[in-house]
C-alpha cells in the first residue's frame, strides 16, 4: 500500500514542484533544465559501462574485491536514469551518486550492509570450479573463500 501511495504521490509532487520552479525562473529555463538534465544521463549511462568494466579489471588487478567498483557504476547508472527521469527530486538524488565523495559514502554503506555477495567461478583442463566472496575490509588484506570442484562431486 505504501508502495503504491508513493507511485501515486510521488509523480504529483515532482510536477508541483516543477511549477513552483518554472514560475519563479521562467518555464523556458525550467524545459531547458529538464533536457539538459535528460541529456547528461544518457552520457552518464553510456559511458559507465566500459568504465566500470575498467574499474573492476583494475581492482582485480590489484588484488581487491571487485564489490565497490561494481558498486561505484552501479551508482552512477542509476544516477543517469534519475537524471533521465524529468523532476528536480529525481536530479537532486542523482547529483549525490555522481559526486565521488558521496557515491563512496553509499558505496560504504552498501558494503558495510553486506549489499555484495560474488560468486564466481573458473575453468581449467575442462574442469569447473566455483567459489564465493563476500566483500571484504579494505584494511584486511584477506580474502576468505572456497573451492569446489564440480567433477569431484559426481
Amino acid at each position: 500500500m505504501k508502495v503504491l501511495l508513493l507511485l501515486l504521490f510521488f509523480p504529483l509532487l515532482e510536477l508541483f514542484l516543477m511549477i513552483q520552479v518554472g514560475s519563479e525562473i521562467g518555464a523556458l529555463a525550467m524545459v531547458l533544465w529538464v533536457i539538459v538534465s535528460a541529456v547528461i544521463g544518457f552520457f552518464i549511462i553510456q559511458s559507465q559501462g566500459i568504465d566500470t568494466i575498467a574499474r573492476v579489471r583494475d581492482g582485480l588487478m590489484e588484488g581487491e574485491s571487485p564489490a565497490v567498483g561494481v558498486l561505484e557504476g552501479m551508482l552512477l547508472a542509476i544516477a543517469g536514469i534519475l537524471l533521465i527521469i524529468p523532476g528536480l527530486i529525481t536530479d537532486s538524488l542523482a547529483i549525490l551518486f555522481i559526486f565521488p565523495l558521496t557515491r563512496r559514502y553509499f558505496v560504504q554503506k552498501l558494503l558495510a550492509r553486506g549489499a555484495m555477495n560474488f560468486q564466481f567461478g573458473a575453468q581449467s583442463k575442462g574442469r569447473v570450479y566455483e567459489g564465493e566472496s563476500e566483500s571484504r575490509s579494505q584494511a584486511s588484506g584477506v580474502l576468505e573463500g572456497e573451492i569446489v570442484d564440480r567433477e569431484e562431486k559426481k
